[in-house]
């Protein structure tokens, strides 16, 4: 009996060492070059800012935690959206980003390890101008058009579409599988498209100033009307069955609004400019991007945060086109003019990144 014992502990002991002989070889293994990318800026280079060019090549930045540059996608072709509504987006599981090429009627695919493409795909009658990931697909979209694809059948010729007489945002609440619609009014839709809220009008509030939505984690959804003619704006909050609980007027325009999730506070940023028409002389200039370089006198830029019932919390002296929020610790990056800024939750400034490139940019956190 004891002999036996003798040979079931040399048996434990054997399997014991197999174990640690296979860890101890799986360690040695050469690990596939990856990144740590954490945030995604993508440039909008088009300098002469006609839809009939094809840009020069955009350029995508995949930068650290700390702002360093780790890798740079180029030949991106991207044109000016006509909305505010995001050109990058990251997958739910953090392990893809795709980008709208609308410039080149394309969606395309990248691995946010390493930058290299995962797939694509193209369209001869129609371009799209945002992407947004929930459900486990991709959701394209543009002024007419929603489409969703399975990113490992992206031309799948029987995907549904769901049309629209006008669209101009659309955000999806992955906490009840819904989606909010702004266009000629405000939607919500189940992920079947079948309508749940519909909001015709907001006092006086065109629909067609709608620049940004968000929904906080409790359904309520925040959107952004801004008049950038008269520097005004308004930010409105939604119940999730349409009813309105906040109209807040603000004397500054905004151009993207984004929710912290983990408390519901409420982030706003502007990139705006004084003008002097009078600077002109007596010939115009040949682009848009010239006239504004003529005509521009100062930038004025701001970032603000709010609680959820819409009080003001903080403001930054530095703003941009696009916001993205880190969220293990609540920071803020801003999608600057010529800088990409990270700020701390309570606004203190991180680190500014210079750009060169000082054309409008979208912003996304790695999650």
């Amino acid at each position: 009996m004891h002999k036996n014992k003798k040979n079931i502990s040399k048996e434990y002991l054997y399997i014991i060492l197999i174990f640690i002989c296979l860890f101890v070889s799986s360690c040695n293994q050469k690990k596939p070059e990856t990144y740590d990318t954490k945030v995604l800026v993508l440039n909008d280079c088009d300098n002469d800012n006609n839809p009939e060019t094809i840009p020069p090549g955009d350029s995508l930045l995949m930068l650290d935690a700390n702002g360093e540059i780790v890798n740079k996608i180029e030949g991106l072709q991207i044109k000016k959206a006509a909305n505010n509504a995001s050109v990058i987006c990251v997958s739910e599981d953090s392990q893809y980003f795709a980008v709208c090429e609308n410039a080149a009627n394309k969606v395309t695919i990248f691995e946010t390890s390493t930058g290299k493409e995962y797939r694509s795909a193209k369209w001869l009658d129609k371009s799209f101008s945002s992407v947004e990931y929930a459900n486990n697909l991709l959701y394209a979209y543009n002024s007419s058009c929603i489409l969703p694809m399975d990113i490992n059948d992206m031309n799948d010729e029987d995907a549904d579409e769901y049309w629209f007489t006008y669209l101009s945002n659309t955000k999806f609440d992955k906490a009840d599988n819904s989606i909010w619609v702004t266009g000629i009014d405000i939607r919500r839709f189940d992920y079947k498209f079948n309508l749940l809220a519909k909001i015709e009008s907001i006092d006086n509030l065109s629909m067609r100033n709608i620049v940004s939505i968000d929904i906080d984690s409790q359904g309520f959804c925040w959107i952004a009307f801004s008049n950038q003619e008269e520097n005004y704006s308004n930010l409105v909050k939604l119940s999730p069955q349409g009813d309105i609980i906040k109209n807040i007027q603000l004397d500054a325009a905004v151009d993207f609004i984004i929710i912290d999730k983990s408390d519901n506070n409420v982030w706003i940023t502007s990139i705006t400019s004084n003008k002097d028409y009078s600077l002109i002389g007596d010939e115009w200039p040949d682009t848009i991007n010239e006239l504004h370089d003529t005509i521009q006198t100062n930038l004025i830029t701001y970032t603000y945060k709010y609680d959820s019932n819409g009080t003001e919390i903080l403001k930054i002296n530095k703003g941009g086109y696009s916001l993205d929020i880190d969220p293990s610790d609540s920071s803020i990056w801003i999608a600057g003019y010529d800088n990409i800024i990270h700020c701390s939750s309570d606004g203190g400034i991180i680190k500014e990144v210079p750009d060169t490139f000082g054309e409008k940019k979208w912003i996304a956190i790695v999650k």
